[in-house]
């Protein structure tokens, strides 16, 4: 099933957007220039899916195959990433904004073969 998820979610992913919320814009802001201080490329990206809604998408690289990023828990992480997200105070803004502007928020796994897993954390996620 997490093949399927992540093909649909592959394929929907159509073009860069421009986030219109400002605090959503602000956090991509922040997270570039932290990312650069990093040495990271390209980790994060805000995009339109296929069916207009738009995304936020934090790339990771980890240490593992397609095969292994396949074995991923991704609904514990989703459960996690969503508790974690809700607990920390510096979250909220964003929070609300993901669900004022039903804006997704997804965490794409890359491994080191270039095969990915994504977890996707929707605006009603967070109710």
């Amino acid at each position: 099933m997490n093949f399927l998820v992540t093909a649909a979610a592959a394929i929907m992913m159509l073009a860069s957007a421009t986030p219109s919320n400002p605090v959503i814009a602000k956090f991509l802001s922040e997270a570039e220039e932290q990312a650069a201080a990093a040495g990271v490329k390209n980790p994060i990206s805000f995009e339109k899916t296929l069916f207009g809604t738009d995304a936020i998408i934090v790339t990771q690289e980890v240490p593992a195959s397609s095969a292994d990023l396949q074995q991923v828990p991704t609904d514990m992480m989703k459960k996690q990433m969503v508790d974690e997200m809700k607990s920390d105070k510096e979250s909220q803004d964003l929070i609300q904004a993901l669900k004022d502007t039903n804006t997704m928020f997804i965490l794409r796994l890359v491994g080191n073969d270039g095969g990915n897993v994504d977890i996707m954390i929707m605006p009603a996620d967070f109710k």
